[in-house]
């Protein structure tokens, strides 16, 4: 299982107007969210069945995001997010993981939460 983690420019030329929130955030300005940074998440497990990613900024809920599998086999979803601190994880077939290659803090379950900073 290999684990990538991708930052984007977000994009500009967005028409209409768009709704972001998060726990800590609502957007109602397209301009707004214009300018925030888009973070790809993305997970090479081509023998999963379904993939989802919980975190800080969904309010920890795995059916907000669910990653798509694309046609090579891996599994990726982009989400505009506000700068910050996020901790997160993925959900695979029903079980937790841990990104290995970001940093991580223990959580309070006994094993730990993913890390990313989006500047």
């Amino acid at each position: 299982m290999h684990h990538f983690l991708w930052l984007s420019k977000p994009n500009l030329n967005s028409p209409g107007k768009r709704w972001f929130r998060n726990k800590d955030h609502l957007f109602p300005e397209n301009k707004e969210v214009a300018h925030m940074p888009r973070v790809t998440f993305r997970l090479d497990y081509p023998e999963a069945k379904s993939v989802s990613i919980a975190g800080s900024f969904n309010e920890w809920n795995p059916t907000t995001h669910p990653l798509r599998k694309t046609k090579k086999g891996y599994w990726s979803i982009t989400i505009t997010l506000p700068r910050g601190r996020y901790e997160y994880r993925y959900l695979v077939d029903d079980r937790w993981f841990t990104n290995p290659d970001s940093e991580k803090v223990p959580n309070e379950f006994g094993s730990h939460n993913s890390v990313i900073i989006v500047e």
